[in-house]
């Protein structure tokens, strides 16, 4: 089965035929890397995933990963170790069908913030469920793709 997914923008696309590995990683470069508690990811070897469109840019965050973005609209693509046998990761919420990378693990717990549970305790309400909400968002025009 084939797996696609790109950027908010579009220039960056991706194809994968397989997800392995799905998982939330806490540590602190994953942090600062998404902007976010942690990074959802999902990985593949690097000869099965194959970027279609532009390729993303890439940063070295450390000596050993590259984390890979979009350079026209930001958005976080994932990252890759520099080691021939490494995988290639994408951030789960670039995926064209999300819901096809069920987490399945968590890593770097010691960088967990402590207020982030797996969600179900947390109570919750759907985009526009309040009145003022619904009225921002129905003036909202979105430029993602």
């Amino acid at each position: 089965m084939s797996h696609t997914g790109g950027c908010q923008c579009g220039r960056v696309r991706y194809e994968m035929d397989v997800l392995e590995y799905s998982h939330v990683c806490h540590c602190r470069m994953c942090q600062k890397a998404t902007g976010g508690f942690f990074a959802a990811l999902v990985g593949a070897p690097k000869d099965r995933i194959r970027w279609t469109a532009t390729p993303p840019e890439e940063f070295w965050s450390s000596n050993l990963a590259k984390r890979a973005f979009c350079s026209a609209c930001g958005t976080p693509m994932g990252f890759t170790y520099d080691l021939p046998e490494a995988r290639q990761y994408v951030t789960i919420g670039t995926l064209d069908h999300p819901e096809d990378a069920p987490i399945t693990h968590q890593f770097g717990l010691e960088s967990k913030v402590p207020f982030v549970e797996f969600c179900e305790s947390v109570p919750g309400e759907r985009t526009g469920d309040t009145a003022a909400v619904g009225e921002f968002l129905a003036k909202m025009v979105s430029r993602q793709t």
